[in-house]
């Protein structure tokens, strides 16, 4: 017991030193400007304390930080929040400068000591930008990788922290994202088993190279393959780039503009010859054996870490080689690289024909459904939809029913603007106005897609319930296809497409348990989704209660300030724009004769059969499509007050 307890109190003093330790030990950056121009300012970030050295990074991690006007840009934020906010601090205290909340959040690669920061931005609701491959690898391992960074740097902040794993993704080979189309994703996920994602500004020649590039270091071939990096390396070197910021020690920020792809080239072939050779003459070399043709990186850092282990690794590719089992990747091209810097879309829209707009207000254009059923003739046109235009881009507010309806949507805006989709906005999950979602996934890059918190689950759980509606209906295959929001709205979240901003409001249930929308500033309009029916009767789908609350709050948009009206009108789900409360109103209406006559049947002991066939809750005239869901609402609302206190 005494012998426990005595090794209990030395691993208890030992592991508090250790924390101590890491705790205390300070970190420094060196911050450069490499570029300075009204649109963006970018700075390098390089660390070359020796913090990370313990996870096998002789220096810390490389950063870039874009700042443009409307946002920062984070490349790979570090290990933890202590880390970045340093970053910040030294860029505030050195250039005297605020830099603006951060937008955008770039994971080159799964290396913990690049991702687990991310965590730190979550308040400002980033998009958080990978590839797949990366974003997959982080899924899989960052709670391990979490703990590991916890025993080897140890900040008491990341035993809680979330893991943020990225789910915008990048497309390989193509812009990054749709506000920063000049600066490009090259995939080098076949090379790198971690998913290695490059930048490159062709405008600013900086290329960004993750771990493919190692700055005055060694690399390490743990989680790469020697002939494909090579071959990869020689294609970043024929971009001729000014700044290079890859892995490894630096000692000052010239060291980015050092020969480095060279050493790299070099060092990788010279290993592979030897390691080929050895193969050949049945020669496999212990770590006390140096092959000739080393000499100029036996003192380049990481050399002793490293270079054993890479020869084993080449070793083994080489085995696999001579029976045609090493890995083959495709050759990298530099035709995306020079195309224009702009959003396409992948498909055809050549047999598409646009549909006619709306102008509500400048910059606002809509268009107003049909309102009817789905149907092969009506082609699942029978929402309305709308796109807002701002200085910088542009967002679009639900999609149509189809595929057809969402490729004719895209058709429709390209002949008003030249600007990209940055987002995609869903006000409800019902096929009628996500079925076009599908059309504008096939743009390059992709639009952020944006919902209610509770709207995912809602899609997952019913889209296949859907597809086979909408196959009977519209004779279309897989209408919908699986999705992820890219970014959920809790509460509220603010969008600026360039001088002119949105907020978007989650609403608690009414129409649905999702229910969002969005109020632009500039117009003072308000697009409800299906939180408004107008001619077109209000149909239940989540709670009457809730929906008579809810109606009753939109009408109080329309009340008079000391200037004007807080909205100056309402883009409604169904039915045509509504520039005073009057839709409104007879929406609650509805709602409110609907309650009472459910209520009033209840108390009489009337069966849910008989109510359907004795409550008339409708006047006469207001509304269209009632047989459809008249009955319907009597049932939802029957379940859903038959249990009131």
């Amino acid at each position: 017991m005494v012998k426990f307890w005595v090794s209990g109190f030395t691993l208890f003093i030992f592991l508090s030193g250790k924390v101590l330790s890491f705790e205390t030990k300070d970190y420094e950056f060196e911050i450069s400007l490499i570029h300075d121009s009204p649109a963006q300012k970018v700075y390098l970030a390089f660390e070359n304390t020796g913090y990370l050295k313990n996870v096998g990074t002789e220096a810390g991690v490389n950063s870039l930080l874009v700042v443009k006007k409307n946002g920062t840009f984070v490349v790979d934020p570090g290990p933890h929040r202590g880390y970045i906010d340093k970053i910040f601090k030294t860029i505030a205290s050195k250039f005297n400068i605020e830099l603006p909340p951060v937008k955008w959040v770039f994971n080159s690669s799964a290396k913990p000591e690049k991702v687990m920061g991310n965590y730190t931005f979550l308040e400002s609701s980033p998009t958080f930008i990978s590839s797949r491959k990366t974003a997959a690898y982080m899924e899989r391992k960052c709670k391990e990788c979490r703990d590991d960074m916890i025993r080897e740097v140890n900040p008491r902040e990341l035993a809680g922290s979330e893991i943020v794993v990225p789910n915008y993704i990048v497309k390989k080979n193509s812009p990054l994202h749709p506000e920063m189309l000049d600066w490009k994703a090259i995939s080098f996920s076949c090379v790198k088993e971690t998913g290695d994602t490059l930048l490159w500004n062709e405008n600013l020649k900086i290329l960004y190279a993750s771990e493919i590039v190692f700055n005055n270091s060694i690399p390490s071939l743990a989680k790469g393959h020697t002939r494909p990096w090579v071959r990869g390396l020689e294609f970043l070197r024929a971009l001729e780039p000014t700044y290079i910021i890859g892995s490894g020690t630096v000692a000052s920020s010239q060291d980015f503009k050092s020969k480095a792809l060279e050493l790299n080239i070099k060092y990788l072939n010279l290993i592979y010859e030897i390691a080929k050779k050895d193969y050949l003459l049945g020669i496999f070399r212990d770590s006390n054996s140096l092959p000739e043709g080393l000499a100029d990186f036996i003192n380049t850092p990481g050399f002793d870490r490293r270079h054993n282990l890479n020869y084993q690794k080449v070793s083994r590719e080489i085995e696999l080689e001579a029976f045609n089992q090493n890995v083959k990747c495709p050759p990298l091209s530099k035709d995306f690289l020079e195309k224009e810097n702009k959003q396409k879309f992948d498909g055809k829209l050549n047999d598409i024909v646009p549909l006619v707009l709306d102008s509500v207000s400048p910059g606002i254009y809509t268009f107003q459904g049909n309102i009817a059923e789905f149907s092969s003739k009506n082609r699942g046109l029978i929402s309305n939809f709308s796109f807002i235009e701002g200085a910088d881009c542009i967002a679009v507010i639900d999609t149509g029913g189809s595929l057809h309806a969402g490729k004719s949507l895209i058709s429709a805006i390209k002949k008003i603007s030249s600007k990209p989709v940055c987002f995609v906005i869903n006000t409800h999950v019902h096929p009628d106005h996500t079925g076009g979602n599908k059309a504008f996934a096939q743009l390059n890059p992709p639009p952020e897609f944006i919902a209610h918190k509770n709207f995912t689950t809602a899609y997952l759980n019913r889209f296949n319930t859907y597809n086979k509606r909408l196959l009977e209906l519209l004779g279309e295959k897989n209408v919908l296809e699986p999705y992820t929001a890219t970014k959920e709205v809790e509460k509220f979240l603010q969008l600026d497409l360039g001088n002119r901003k949105l907020t978007l409001t989650a609403w608690e249930t009414a129409h649905t348990n999702h229910d969002l929308t969005v109020f632009d500033h500039t117009s003072r309009t308000l697009i409800s989704g299906d939180l408004l029916f107008v001619k077109h009767i209000p149909v239940i789908d989540g709670s009457l209660n809730g929906w008579i609350r809810v109606t009753r709050q939109l009408i109080n948009f329309f009340e008079k300030l000391p200037n004007e009206r807080y909205v100056k009108r309402i883009i409604p789900g169904h039915g045509p724009l509504q520039d005073d409360e009057r839709g409104l109103k007879n929406q609650l209406n509805y709602l409110v004769n609907l309650k009472r006559s459910v209520r009033e049947a209840l108390r009489d002991n009337i069966s849910l059969q008989e109510a359907m066939k004795s409550i008339d809750s409708e006047p006469d005239g207001v509304w269209e499509a009632s047989a459809n869901y008249s009955k319907r609402n009597i049932s939802a609302a029957y379940a859903e007050l038959e249990w009131e206190d």
